[in-house]
């Protein structure tokens, strides 16, 4: 332990383990010194909501029995930033909640002064430490990190846990010792496994936002192929040239294919996003990796997400193209239906094998038309399937070479009420946009619980509730659609379904951001990098202010004395 911390690069900003739940963050202060920035890292677990009342109901990361922890640590070489992967695992056999919060306890090194924050809407955090310098603590809208949900600070000893501050002004700064962030309602199965990111960058960081729908970028494509790239990028600064490209580079050659997709100056009177649609190639065969990047280089602020892709020559091999996937939660011994279109260019390739494995065990094997349409796939789960997430993994083979597929499918049991939720949601959302997802809800007492009352609680206020027939031994699926108001002030918004029956209950649900479209501000200047006031010189300020105000009364009441004996 000793001789990896000595052996440390000691050029910048950097994180290193210090032990199994622990680790700690480093940089140079203003002399050149490597210090420590974080005097202490908490990580904390809760298992249902929690806000300043039952801070009590807290337990260190230790302390939790049926859950592994571990992370992994990103060092930039630059030492520009740090990424922290947090990776929690579900040991228990049956499903639970584990919220997760992260928060650290600044050492800044100067006495007197205090460390300070400004809130930059739809992104994190500017701090200033004094000792040490300028950080962008990131925290949603990075494909790097995994958007938070609760996020506080404080000037107190002790932090807070999975709280959230309210009403941020992106103008104010504001003082604290501690910061905090949490990601919530986070519901895992048996043996699942979620990580939770976070980013540490040095000096101001504030990229232009970046969408790039991933689910268009196919791993593998022919070389008579292009290549779909859409998307979109935006930005809070008003008055910045936004700019935007692409790079694809050969792996084997490390040619480059580059093109600039955007190009606009942000207003906050006019455009602050612009769309991009283009389609690239086809290429040569080879191993890519593709990267859109967004930028403002006047501030040197980058951002950009990579995909891997191969391509193959054309009539090489079937395709696979799933189109509906069904659903997400299903019991032992229910049936799972999807559908996808087998299809080979090679008009001689009337039919396909066609094979899917559950648990890597076939529950389909048949051959199939060659054809483009979407064809419908049926298997049962067997009935001793333990509960857990499992892959459905599809082949196609025309006799010479075979492609597949996969997705993901969650097997739970039906031994008490359960409510689980389907959805494919976004880390934020925008004002007026409409939320849907389904209740899963399962109950074998089909006799004795025959109905259901459903309730569906948007923050704290009842959205709207219905009343179902327990009429299916596999679970009943009940749609749901919420909007998002458009007077909405509070970020993050947490979602709670709740099911009741005559005998048992449960509940689920899931949190999201609103994304802050009044977050146009200035960008964070050079003056931010000024020496803050120390709580002394504040002390100093206010007592001035003081005594200007006892100044002004003894004058005024000098003046009336003399009027007085002037009137005698």
């Amino acid at each position: 332990m000793f001789l990896s911390l000595f052996s440390r690069a000691s050029y910048a900003l950097e994180a290193w383990k210090t032990g199994k739940y622990s680790y700690k963050i480093y940089d140079l202060d203003e002399y050149d010194e490597n210090l420590t920035l974080s005097k202490k890292i908490h990580t904390k677990i809760a298992f249902k909501d929690v806000d300043e009342s039952n801070q009590g109901d807290v337990v260190d990361i230790s302390e939790v029995d049926g859950l592994d922890y571990s992370f992994n640590i990103i060092n930039d070489k630059d030492g520009k930033y740090i990424i922290v992967q947090q990776t929690l695992t579900n040991n228990r056999k049956e499903r639970a909640r584990f919220d997760l919060c992260t928060a650290i306890e600044f050492n800044f090194n100067e006495d007197g002064f205090s460390v300070t924050e400004s809130y930059m809407p739809n992104f994190g955090f500017y701090l200033w430490v004094p000792g040490f310098g300028a950080y962008t603590w990131v925290q949603e809208n990075h494909p790097w990190v995994t958007a938070r949900h609760e996020k506080d600070f404080g000037e107190d000893s002790t932090p807070l846990y999975f709280t959230t501050r309210k009403n941020l002004d992106p103008n104010f700064d504001e003082a604290m010792t501690w910061m905090a962030t949490s990601w919530t309602n986070n519901h895992m199965q048996p043996g699942d496994s979620v990580t939770f990111s976070y980013m540490i960058a040095k000096e101001s960081y504030d990229p232009p936002f970046l969408k790039l729908d991933k689910t268009l970028i196919k791993k593998e494509y022919e070389d008579n192929e292009k290549i779909h790239l859409k998307g979109s990028m935006w930005t809070n600064l008003h008055d910045y040239r936004v700019q935007g490209k692409y790079e694809i580079t050969n792996k084997q050659t490390k040619e480059v294919l580059t093109e600039e997709i955007i190009d606009f100056i942000s207003d906050k009177n006019g455009a602050m996003s612009k769309d991009y649609d283009v389609e690239v190639g086809p290429l040569a065969i080879g191993e890519y990796t593709l990267r859109v990047t967004s930028y403002i280089f006047k501030l040197n602020d980058y951002l950009w997400e990579e995909v891997d892709f191969s391509v193959i020559k054309s009539n090489q091999k079937p395709k696979i193209n799933i189109g509906d996937k069904g659903y997400t939660y299903y019991l032992p011994n229910s049936d799972v239906s999807f559908t996808a279109a087998i299809s080979d260019a090679d008009a001689g390739d009337k039919k396909i094998d066609v094979k899917v494995y559950l648990k890597n065990e076939m529950v389909i094997d048949k051959k199939v038309p060659n054809s483009l349409d979407q064809q419908k796939f049926t298997f049962k789960i067997p009935k001793n399937t333990e509960p857990g997430t499992y892959d459905v993994r599809i082949t196609a083979n025309d006799g010479k070479l075979t492609t597949d597929e996969s997705f993901k499918i969650v097997v739970k049991l039906n031994s008490k009420l359960s409510i689980e939720i389907e959805i494919d949601k976004q880390e934020s959302y925008k004002k007026g946009e409409k939320i849907t997802f389904n209740a899963f809800i399962t109950d074998s007492d089909t006799n004795f619980d025959s109905e259901f009352e459903i309730k569906v609680f948007y923050g704290d206020k009842l959205y709207t509730s219905t009343k179902k027939k327990n009429d299916n031994p596999q679970g009943i699926r009940v749609p749901f659609e919420i909007t998002v108001p458009e007077d909405e002030t509070q970020s993050p918004v947490r979602v709670r379904v709740q099911v009741t029956s005559l005998n048992e209950n449960d509940e689920s649900g899931f949190s999201f951001n609103v994304f802050d479209d009044a977050g146009n501000y200035d960008k964070i200047t050079d003056h931010k990098n000024e020496k803050p006031k120390s709580k002394l010189e504040k002390q100093k300020t206010a007592l001035i202010a003081v005594l200007c105000v006892l100044i002004v009364a003894v004058v005024c009441v000098s003046i009336f004395i003399v009027y007085l004996l002037v009137k005698k």
